[in-house]
């Protein structure tokens, strides 16, 4: 027999960074980070014994941190792109709609509530019998119908919408200018105090030197402004300081809007849809930052009404060469600060509607920590939301350090982080029938914020209101799913929740009109979701209204032949709910309101109807039964409301 022989291995030390070896690339051998690591955001490490297997230590890392996949889908039906007359609008993976579309529960209630809205706008004639529903007991006592159509929240709609029109559609003025004294004593103060800080763009003794050479070329020449000093720029941004002061102390002033109109009608002008000035950019990130907190002219209720700014802020950006290039060969702090400011933009909105950033590249910087970990979240969702790998999702989020200068920055992450949380435990509860646990924990998370925000808001409240109400509606539109899916005694815990936010949502944001737009949906669909047996309802009504929906979504095919109760164990068997315990250990501190704007309209409607009526029938018009529930809601009481007459958020909106 030979004797073995003793093969000895080379010794070769890893000069290289264990990322390059892994991606089999050319590595600078730069410390502490390669070229390579820095520019894709990764955490460039070396191995610190030359004998170590280089590849299999990053193997079991990846495996330690993250475990094994768990893929969800996110768009079972797709994105839906949103049409109408004036725009049209791709509506994001965390959007409302898309919420929506992805969960059955919600989708239903969604047509059924739009089944009452056209119900109501519509006539309907007693003798016309041609559709028949058969409805549980519970609702078999309504058989009386009123021919006369009663003033609907239609007429509501138009009152309000014609004064915001009237104040968008004014004429424009021309251009004033502020009075100096005030500007200096009261509206300058408050930028340079509240909210400077949050958007630390401007030189300050710079802009103060050019705010104080255009109101002395004023004083000489009134009226006259000199674009080659950039004076309407200059103008542009003292009237968004003092639009900014005016928002967080007087929020009713016609001047806001005022200013706003000159903004779009007398000061931007093509030219800056062509080239553009450092200060320029600084201007339109004020304007950003402004419509973030306005009431009127802001991000909508689907938070894009601003992408086109965003769009003409990062395409200014990339023309002027602020962008990631500044921490390569050029040292340019100042714009270097104007890029992290537009990043932050581009970041938070995509964060909040699940869309595409602007920008798509990163970099690990010391003034953008979290950057690389945000693109790297938003890569893993929307890349493929089909095959959306929820753990390493959930894994990115939780790396986030939220180091942010500002207090009020750090504190804005930390719910826009949740909300996105809510989003994925949400699409994994449609996905795999689990995950309410981890919805209701969030949840509580974000209930503790509001209770802290309602007691002690952060200044300034103009800014940290917006994403406390973004929130909070997202809660709401979530919260039915979870009530259609959990059982007595836990759904009547949810329904009292969903009571009590939506009475503080509508009490304490009525300004908004998107809000107040959401008063009436919100009020149907709780009604609708929290009466018992409310799900086989509202199959019910589907299946003799829009069969259509159902059969999109594979429920049955030929419904005339399938019985109510074959229906609903078809429901059951497609989209089973296991049942799991469901109790919030946080609850929501809602003041005492003198006038409930939401629980007093259709708390004791079925109530009322079972005292009136006691007629025993068999079937029922499905009109009749929408139209009654709609009549019955109260919406009366709301018609001589004045939009002038809001009150602030202390008071009660009557």
């Amino acid at each position: 027999m030979l004797p073995s022989v003793t093969v000895r291995k080379r010794y070769r030390p890893t000069l290289v960074c264990l990322n390059c070896r892994r991606r089999k690339t050319k590595c600078d051998r730069e410390k502490p980070a390669c070229g390579n690591c820095v520019k894709i955001g990764e955490t460039c490490f070396y191995s610190e014994h030359a004998e170590e297997n280089a590849v299999k230590k990053v193997k079991y890392t990846y495996v330690e941190d993250l475990g094994l996949p768990e893929i969800i889908n996110m768009t079972p039906r797709g994105f839906k792109i949103s049409v109408k007359r004036s725009a049209a609008w791709f509506n994001g993976l965390f959007s409302d709609i898309a919420v929506i579309e992805r969960d059955p529960y919600l989708t239903i209630t969604d047509e059924v509530v739009d089944i009452l809205f056209e119900t109501m706008r519509n006539t309907f004639d007693r003798r016309k019998q041609d559709y028949v529903l058969t409805l549980p007991n519970s609702l078999k006592i309504i058989t009386t119908y009123n021919s006369k159509p009663q003033p609907s929240e239609e007429m509501l709609f138009h009152q309000i919408a014609k004064e915001f029109s009237a104040i968008r559609s004014a004429p424009v003025e021309d251009i004033y200018i502020p009075d100096q004294k005030e500007f200096w004593t009261r509206y300058y103060p408050h930028f340079t105090g509240m909210i400077h800080p949050l958007l630390p763009i401007f030189d300050l003794e710079e802009l103060k030197s050019l705010i104080q050479k255009f109101f002395d070329h004023q004083t000489k020449e009134p009226g006259v402004l000199n674009e080659k000093a950039h004076e309407s720029t200059i103008l542009m941004t003292i009237y968004l300081i003092v639009n900014l002061y005016l928002m967080e102390f007087d929020s009713r002033n016609m001047t806001i809007q005022k200013n706003i109109n000159l903004i779009k009608g007398k000061i931007m002008n093509y030219k800056w849809f062509q080239k553009t000035t450092l200060f320029q950019i600084r201007t339109f990130l004020l304007l950003r930052f402004h419509n973030w907190c306005s009431y009127h002219d802001n991000d909508g209720s689907r938070t894009n009404a601003n992408d086109g700014l965003m769009g003409l802020i990062m395409g200014h950006c990339n023309s002027l060469g602020t962008t990631w290039q500044l921490w390569t060969n050029i040292d340019k702090p100042e714009f270097r600060i104007i890029w992290a400011a537009a990043l932050h933009w581009d970041r938070k909105l995509a964060l909040l509607t699940g869309s595409d950033p602007l920008n798509t590249r990163t970099m690990k910087v010391p003034e953008l920590p979290d950057d690389y970990l945000v693109i790297k979240f938003l890569k893993c969702c929307i890349d493929d939301p089909n095959k959306l790998d929820y753990t390493l999702a959930m894994d990115t989020l939780g790396r986030l350090t939220f180091e942010k200068e500002h207090r009020l920055l750090q504190w804005e992450l930390r719910i826009v982080v949740l909300m996105a949380k809510l989003s994925l435990h949400h699409g994994k509860l449609n996905h795999s029938n689990t995950g309410i646990i981890a919805i209701i924990r969030v949840i509580e998370e974000l209930i503790t914020i509001w209770n802290e925000y309602f007691e002690t808001p952060l200044l300034p409240i103009s800014y940290s209101r917006r994403i406390v109400e973004l929130s909070m509606n997202k809660a709401l539109v979530i919260l039915p799913a979870i009530i259609l899916r959990v059982q007595d005694p836990h759904k009547h815990e949810v329904i009292q929740l969903m009571n009590k936010l939506s009475t503080t949502y509508f009490n304490e944001f009525p300004r908004f009109y998107h809000v107040f737009k959401r008063l009436f949906i919100y009020k149907l669909t709780f009604n609708l979701v929290s009466r018992q047996d409310s799900l086989n309802h509202l199959i019910m009504i589907l299946k003799h209204e829009r069969p259509e929906v159902l059969e999109k979504m594979g429920i049955f095919k030929d419904h005339a032949d399938m019985t109510d109760e074959d229906l609903i164990k078809a429901w059951n068997n497609k989209y089973r709910h296991v049942e799991t315990p469901c109790h919030f250990k946080v609850d929501i501190k809602c003041k005492e309101y003198q006038s409930n704007l939401y629980s007093s309209s259709y708390q004791n409607t079925i109530e009322k109807l079972e005292k009136t009526h006691t007629v025993k029938s068999d079937t029922i018009d499905v009109a009749q039964f929408l139209q009654q529930v709609f009549d019955l809601t109260e919406f009366d009481r709301f018609y001589d409301i004045d939009i002038d007459a809001f009150p602030k958020f202390e008071n009660v909106l009557y």
